[in-house]
């Protein structure tokens, strides 16, 4: 990425793309173009819908967090007569 700094109007930048091939200089473009319109979004709008497994991970650590309380040895039949099955 190139930045020119010290200019009275630097808005502008410009970001050299290279690659091993063109399919992957147009992969790069398309990612640098999805992330600039999250940027975009995100600006005018700054609210977060939380994605990208976040419930999958809440979850795991609940399940977590409640294996921790289960001995080893613990037969399921009381694991269930405790109401604990998920």
């Amino acid at each position: 990425m190139l930045v020119i700094e010290d200019c009275p109007n630097s808005k502008a930048v410009t970001i050299l793309v290279r690659g091993g091939n063109k399919m992957i200089i147009e992969e790069v473009k398309r990612s640098l173009h999805d992330a600039l319109c999250v940027i975009r979004n995100f600006i005018r709008d700054p609210k977060v819908v939380h994605g990208g497994g976040s419930a999958e991970i809440a979850c795991a650590i609940h399940i977590q967090k409640e294996a921790d309380m289960v001995s080893l040895f613990t037969p399921l039949t009381t694991i269930v007569a405790r109401g604990k099955v998920f």
